[in-house]
């Protein structure tokens, strides 16, 4: 293993941690607040459910399973489908496999590894690993020989539009140092190793251009949120209200969370609260 692949599987571990921490946390606003980075989940569903009628007899693999959530979540939808999760971290899949049982096929491993399992699929979901790996141009490339032609790929990673519009945040660190913004915020691509201790934000046209050189073209493109700032001022602002009201000021909390949400996918304008791209790609067909 890797000194990279050492570091990420420590990562991985205490994320983990922070997670279980948080929906042990005794204020109900912060377990809200924890929960809401299943919104991204759903929107890989919603990709799947694009792709594929619920009926249809298809082979599915979730590259980077985590805790199996997403794969749990299909499996509600695609009742007749093989389903296939791989990742590396050994904490992540014994979670997963306390999840999924035997609704899944579950790999231990490397990406690459999942080749073992499955040669190809006709729906794979590359949900938050994009960011993480030291080649991402291998991992795109295995994705193509994994997804089946005319199959399709949902892929979510953070979205460099966050750091092309003007924010606050943006300016605080470009003051700080302008270099290392430009060079791992703005052209993350051009310095990957460097940028990869702050997950980098490739810029959605460049991921579009990534995916178009290995063979998919771009069906569906949707926006995200990440969990919103809690060192923010909105997140603030909610926590002295829920300090009074609680319940009310968590129902308030998500309900604008997921307002924002809805708002980056009907107006392009709004993507300056854009922090993930959520593509579905299909994968071109072979010519006769």
């Amino acid at each position: 293993m890797t000194n990279w692949s050492a570091e990420q599987d420590r990562r991985v571990d205490a994320s983990l941690e922070r997670l279980d921490a948080i929906f042990r946390d005794p204020c109900v606003l912060r377990r809200i607040w924890g929960h809401l980075d299943e919104m991204i989940l759903q929107h890989h569903v919603y990709n799947g459910l694009v792709a594929y009628k619920p009926e249809d007899r298809i082979t599915i693999v979730d590259i980077g399973c985590g805790g199996g959530e997403l794969i749990h979540m299909l499996s509600i939808y695609f009742k007749n489908a093989k389903l296939f999760g791989i990742d590396y971290n050994q904490r992540s899949i014994i979670r997963a496999q306390d999840l999924l049982g035997h609704r899944a096929s579950l790999v231990a491993g490397a990406y690459d590894d999942v080749f073992s399992e499955v040669q190809e699929a006709d729906l794979v979901f590359c949900s938050e690993v994009f960011e993480h790996v030291e080649d991402p141009s291998h991992l795109l490339s295995t994705l193509s020989r994994l997804v089946k032609p005319g199959g399709y790929l949902s892929l979510s990673t953070p979205s460099g539009w966050m750091w092309w519009l003007p924010s606050l945040s943006g300016f605080v660190k470009l003051f700080r140092s302008p270099k290392k913004f430009h060079d791992l915020y703005l052209t993350p691509e051009t310095h990957w190793k460097a940028a990869l201790s702050i997950h980098p934000a490739v810029r959605p046209k460049k991921l579009r251009a990534l995916l178009k050189r290995e063979g998919f073209r771009i069906k569906l493109r949707r926006s995200a949120l990440w969990r919103m700032n809690i060192n923010g001022v909105i997140y603030w602002f909610f926590s002295l209200y829920a300090r009074k009201r609680p319940i009310h000021a968590s129902r308030v909390f998500e309900s604008y969370y997921r307002f924002l949400d809805a708002l980056m996918n009907i107006c392009p304008l709004f993507r300056v609260f854009e922090t993930r791209i959520i593509l579905l790609a299909q994968k071109e067909p072979d010519k006769i």
